[in-house]
């Protein structure tokens, strides 16, 4: 359980690229932090065979003050990797049976890449590395827990993040790549957060998306698309 002590911080500076995988076709711009205020699904003894996985990220916000006192003024949030291979992890892999074979171009249609750059210094809450874990009285299943575990991570979160005032999201292991970094941002209510979007492309035709995601697939994780 969450301690309530403030986690320890780190900087991304300006000129950090990021990636964000997003449905190719939608209204919103790929760099639009998600306002949705989501439910909190305890997901652990559903049968996820007869009913569909509940629409929750790992870490985003509880806004229901009964809960997470404070979560509401965390406002908005982004997931980004760090890296080619985060963004395909987290964006491609997560939650997939992996094939023994190819990856399945299939995976991908219907998908873009976008490529952010930090404009202003934004401060993220650590959480992966050992000593910054521990402080908070966390370990590595707080990155690790598959998704039906959601509700306690996302409250977790939530309730540190409430205890770090500085702190505009975190940074934490992708659960598919042990050494990629991706962060979830959020903006405590600002009008406009500090990032561009340097670069964007649709992964099903040729060009730069399709390049980097196959560069990522394979450089990162020894895999290609059938």
């Amino acid at each position: 359980m969450y301690n309530g002590v403030p986690a320890d911080t780190d900087v991304l500076l300006a000129g950090t690229r990021m990636w964000r995988i997003y449905e190719d076709g939608k209204p919103y711009s790929p760099d639009s932090f998600n306002p949705c205020k989501r439910d909190l699904v305890d997901a652990r003894n559903l049968d996820l065979r007869k009913v569909k996985r509940p629409d929750q990220g790992r870490f985003d916000p509880v806004h229901d003050p009964a809960v997470c006192p404070g979560g509401a003024a965390l406002g908005k949030f982004l997931y980004v990797g760090l890296g080619p291979g985060a963004v395909v992890g987290e964006g491609i892999l997560r939650d997939r049976d992996i094939p023994v074979g190819p990856i399945p171009r299939a995976w991908v249609h219907g998908l873009g890449l976008v490529e952010l750059e930090v404009t202003v210094a934004i401060t993220v809450a650590v959480l992966d590395d050992q000593a910054s874990l521990l402080k908070i009285n966390q370990d590595s299943s707080l990155t690790s827990y598959d998704s039906a575990d959601y509700a306690a991570t996302r409250v977790t979160c939530t309730n540190l993040l409430v205890e770090t005032p500085t702190a505009f999201g975190v940074r934490y292991q992708c659960r598919n790549g042990l050494d990629e970094r991706a962060a979830m941002l959020i903006d405590r209510g600002s009008t406009e957060m500090p990032i561009r979007i340097v670069n964007r492309g649709c992964i099903d035709e040729p060009g730069w998306a399709q390049e980097t995601v196959e560069k990522g697939l394979f450089e990162s994780y020894g895999r290609v698309f059938d």
